[in-house]
């Protein structure tokens, strides 16, 4: 039974994420690379959690029921909003403690925590949650909550960084369903390929009045992929440092939002990202865009630097590596994105400054179609 939420108004600001924001959360998917053996702990934590998760749970990857979906969805956003609250909380706490300011990170966290909570609210106005769904929220929440409180006191850092893993296979789990909403036959978009979003989503990321549901999963999508993006850089900076993302907050700054546009500098650290891996959250049809992309001239791959240089008009000859990415994308090319990041890593970004300079490119794309024939991956 859909419950009914009329006259709904959103009392916080969030972010309506674009076509474009989208499509980029969907095919850029980074995967933070752990180094330290607590980042190893937690993210073989996360990844026996998922598998798990899974198996108990007889979860169909290849082709889940809505019914499957429905449940998973309801158990993991009850619990995905309890460390935005809890790191916020203990931020709070802090800042009176040593009578210091806050430096700006407990409102992105109680936005998260809100936006989770949000997630699972629009869930609830389109499916009932059963009796086991109830058992295991309360459960999970009982166990959760105390511990992360603990955990945020001693080092939050460990919080936010498993916080990261766990984003990442949200994001991985609602591409996975979106691309199953969109595939003729299958049982979710039988089920659910029908139904349109509920009022409270319409207004909550602002919406037009024809909103399907799979619109509302990928603004879900998109907001998972935030939250993996603001915990990893939460996880790598000082408690002391400003919050790079106030500014977003306002929609102001054009330093901050420089920033956010580069995709937040975890990911262009030395060895930031690991590899693909094709046991878990593995990126679909690799191997098709690799065939497609070798078939590209280089005039058509050097126009996408210009039109990426040109987003940064103070600096012509350097590019972010996000914004080629989305020249690529508007020129019509398939790339496996985060296959390219590592190799932009590795190969092109020479001098290690997470830019591209033009003649890294030059140097790139030489090497690159002189062994063109030997199958060279992007």
């Amino acid at each position: 039974m859909r419950r009914t939420v009329r006259n709904w108004v959103n009392p916080t600001y969030n972010t309506a994420w674009s076509d474009e924001d989208i499509e980029s959360a969907k095919s850029f998917q980074p995967k933070h690379n752990p180094r330290t053996a607590v980042d190893k702990l937690l993210y073989f934590s996360v990844r026996f959690f998922y598998h798990g998760f899974n198996t108990i749970s007889f979860y169909n990857q290849k082709d889940p029921s809505g019914k499957a979906v429905k449940f998973r969805l309801i158990f993991l956003e009850s619990i995905a909003g309890v460390p935005g609250m809890v790191g916020a909380a203990a931020r709070h706490f802090k800042s009176l403690r040593n009578l210091d300011r806050d430096y700006g990170w407990i409102h992105t966290l109680l936005e998260e925590a809100e936006n989770e909570r949000m997630h699972l609210l629009t869930v609830m106005t389109m499916f009932e949650a059963g009796p086991l769904a109830r058992i295991c929220v309360v459960s999970a929440q009982t166990v959760l909550a105390p511990l992360l409180t603990v955990v945020a006191f001693i080092n939050p850092k460990y919080i936010h960084r498993f916080v990261g893993y766990l984003e990442e296979t949200a994001v991985h789990t609602y591409s996975h369903i979106i691309e199953k909403m969109e595939t003729p036959g299958s049982r979710l978009q039988q089920e659910w390929g029908h139904l349109m979003a509920p009022d409270i989503a319409k207004t909550y990321w602002r919406m037009a009045d024809d909103a399907t549901w799979l619109d509302v999963i990928k603004q879900i999508m998109a907001d998972e992929a935030n939250h993996r993006d603001v915990n990893h850089t939460f996880a790598s900076l000082k408690s002391h440092e400003v919050n790079p993302y106030i500014q977003k907050h306002h929609k102001a700054s054009m330093e901050a939002q420089q920033f956010i546009e580069k995709k937040e500098g975890w990911m262009f650290g030395d060895n930031a990202l690991r590899e693909e891996d094709e046991g878990y959250l593995s990126t679909p049809n690799m191997e098709a865009n690799k065939k497609a992309f070798e078939t590209i001239e280089r005039e058509k791959i050097d126009i996408a630097f210009t039109m990426a240089a040109a987003e940064t008009p103070a600096t012509p000859t350097v590019a972010n590596p996000l914004d080629i990415l989305q020249a690529l994308k508007k020129q019509g090319i398939p790339i496996d994105s985060n296959t390219f990041l590592v190799q932009l890593k590795k190969r092109i970004d020479l001098n290690g400054d997470g830019l591209i300079q033009k003649n890294e490119w030059d140097a790139f794309l030489h090497s690159v179609h002189e062994h063109k024939p030997h199958g060279y991956r992007y």
